[in-house]
């Protein structure tokens, strides 16, 4: 298999996402059973091809919303690894990932309803 550059796998992840071409294929949810405002990891499949791990489902004091998988710098600091490039991509990924919370009554859930 010939490698690709960084570069081109953005550019045409980027461009799936603006053409709304990308799909969603799978989102798994884990529940996380204790008090705190972590309540829950999903990982989401995208067009069977790419997955993202480490998505947190957070209680925030209004409402619960999701964080991308993010890493300590070395100088303190909390970067995301991958996040959304658009509101608009963000606000559907979030959607998804909060309606298989939501569905979850158990560890490790699957539901193929969330197919966009």
């Amino acid at each position: 298999m010939d490698r690709v550059d960084r570069n081109t796998l953005v550019k045409s992840f980027e461009k799936a996402v603006h053409e709304n071409t990308m799909e969603i294929t799978n989102v798994r949810v884990k529940k996380v059973e204790n008090d705190s405002k972590l309540k829950a990891y999903a990982s989401i499949t995208f067009d069977e091809a790419f997955v993202l791990h480490n998505v947190k489902i957070i209680q925030g004091q209004d409402a619960i919303f999701i964080a991308m998988p993010n890493r300590l710098t070395r100088n303190g600091v909390f970067r995301d690894i991958a996040h959304p490039i658009t509101s608009e991509f963000r606000d559907m990924l979030q959607s998804k990932v909060l309606d298989a919370y939501q569905n979850a009554n158990g560890n490790d859930q699957h539901d193929d309803s969330l197919n966009w």
